[in-house]
C-alpha cells in the first residue's frame, strides 16, 4: 500500500478568468506551455461562472446549489497546500495568507496585478521543477465591457422600491439584487404576501419579459411550475430544462436541441455546442437551492450589470450563463478523460492523478457523478 509521504503529487493552476478562444490562440506562441502540458481540451464551468462559486467545483467537487457548500470538504483539508487561493476554506496556512490577502486587495483597487503574479510564480515554479503532473484549467471565461447596466434601477423601474449593495439600510424592498461578477445577478422578488414568500410564476415570467426588452440583457432564467424544472428565457426563445425520474430535459426555442431522459453527461454532450451549454445540469442544480435568486438574469457580452456603484470601474466581465463565460479550457502533462468534461470532473481527474480515491469525497457531486446516483437535490 502506498503511504501518503510516496503518493503521487500534482500540481494544480487554475487561471482567474482565462477565455478558452485565449489560450488557444497563443498557445502556439507559448513554448514552454506546449512542451509541459501536451494534452488539451474544453470543460464547462458552473453557474453562476465567478470566481467563488467557480473554484468549488475545482476544490470541492461540488456545485455552487447547497446552503452548505462553503462547508464542504476541499483538497486544502488533507490533500493539497494552496500556493495561492481565493477559497480559504479548509487552508493548512490560513493564518499565514494575511499577505495575500493584502496584496490582492491592492490589486483590485488599483490594478497591481503584476505583483500577484510575481508572488504566486514564486511558489508554484518550486513545484513545476520538481516533475510532478501539472493540470491547467480555469474558473471561467472573461469578456471585454463596453457597457455598464444599473440593474438595480432598472428593476426598481419595474417593481418597486429595490435593494442592492452598497445600499442595503432599506426597509420592506419590493425586491433584492446581488450582483455576481458583474455579469450575473440573483434578483429576489417580494412574494404577493410578504418575503416569506416567493413570487408567483406569472409574476416572475412578467419581470423576464420586461428585462429581455433591455438591450444588454441576455436570459433570464426562473423557477418552473414542477419541482426540479426552470425556464431560460431569452430573446430568441424561451425554453424549459429540468429533472425527472428519467433523467435530465431539455426543449424549447431557446435551445438548437431537444432532449429527454438523458444522464448528466449525456445531457452535457447533448448541449455542449449550445449557447447556453450543459443549461439543464447547471440551472436544476442551482434552483435547488432555496437562496438561489427568483430569477437568474445575465449580461449580454460586452454588458455588465451595475453602474454608478461600480468602484473600481470593471472593464471585463464573467458570471453569466453563455459559453463565453462557462467555457474554459484545460491543459494537462497526463491524457484527460475521453468524453466532454465539467470542471467537476476535473476534481476527479486530479484525485485520479494524486492516487487519491474519491470515496474520501463522497459528499461531493463528483461522486454522485461518478456512481450514478446524482440529483440535483442539495447534498447533506
Amino acid at each position: 500500500m502506498q503511504t501518503e509521504a510516496l503518493a503521487p503529487k500534482v500540481v494544480v493552476v487554475i487561471v482567474d478568468g482565462l477565455p478558452a478562444d485565449l489560450l488557444e490562440r497563443t498557445l502556439p506562441d507559448l513554448s514552454f506551455l506546449r512542451s509541459r502540458l501536451p494534452y488539451g481540451g474544453r470543460a464547462v464551468s458552473c453557474f453562476p461562472s465567478t470566481t467563488g462559486p467557480a473554484y468549488y467545483p475545482l476544490v470541492a467537487g461540488c456545485t455552487p446549489k447547497a446552503p452548505r457548500d462553503t462547508h464542504a470538504r476541499t483538497l486544502f483539508a488533507r490533500h493539497a497546500w494552496p500556493c495561492s487561493s481565493p477559497i480559504a476554506k479548509d487552508s493548512p496556512k490560513r493564518c499565514r495568507e494575511a499577505s495575500r490577502d493584502l496584496v490582492w486587495s491592492l490589486a483590485h483597487f488599483f490594478h497591481t496585478w503584476d505583483q500577484c503574479d510575481r508572488r504566486t510564480a514564486w511558489a508554484l515554479g518550486r513545484a513545476l521543477g520538481r516533475g510532478r503532473e501539472i493540470l491547467l484549467s480555469a474558473d471561467h471565461g472573461l469578456t471585454e465591457t463596453h457597457t455598464h447596466l444599473d440593474l438595480r434601477a432598472l428593476v426598481e423601474e419595474r417593481v418597486g422600491a429595490t435593494l442592492a449593495f452598497p445600499l442595503v439600510g432599506m426597509p420592506n424592498p419590493a425586491a433584492v439584487v446581488c450582483e455576481s461578477g458583474n455579469a450575473m445577478a440573483n434578483v429576489y422578488l417580494r412574494g404577493e404576501g410578504g418575503w416569506r414568500e416567493r413570487p408567483s410564476l406569472a409574476r416572475a415570467r412578467q419581470v423576464a419579459t420586461e428585462l429581455l426588452e433591455l438591450d444588454g440583457i441576455d436570459s433570464v432564467a426562473i423557477r418552473g411550475p414542477e419541482p426540479h424544472t426552470a425556464e431560460l428565457w431569452t430573446t430568441g426563445g424561451v425554453g424549459e430544462v429540468g429533472f425527472s425520474r428519467d433523467g435530465l430535459f431539455q426543449r424549447g426555442e431557446a435551445f438548437r436541441s431537444a432532449f429527454a431522459g438523458a444522464t448528466p453527461r449525456e445531457a452535457l454532450a447533448r448541449s455542449l455546442g449550445e449557447e447556453h451549454p450543459d443549461a439543464a445540469f447547471a440551472l436544476t442544480s442551482l434552483f435547488a437551492s432555496e437562496r438561489a435568486g427568483d430569477l437568474l438574469v445575465s449580461a449580454r457580452v460586452g454588458y455588465d450589470l451595475r453602474d454608478r456603484r461600480e468602484w473600481p470601474e470593471h472593464h471585463a466581465s464573467h458570471g453569466a450563463l453563455h459559453r463565453a463565460h462557462t467555457v474554459v479550457p484545460v491543459l494537462s502533462s497526463a491524457p484527460l478523460p475521453a468524453g466532454p468534461l465539467r470542471t467537476l470532473d476535473l476534481f476527479t481527474y486530479t484525485l485520479e492523478l494524486a492516487g487519491i480515491p474519491l470515496g474520501e469525497y463522497g459528499q461531493s457531486d463528483a461522486a454522485s457523478l461518478a456512481d450514478g446516483s446524482w440529483r440535483p437535490e442539495i447534498w447533506r
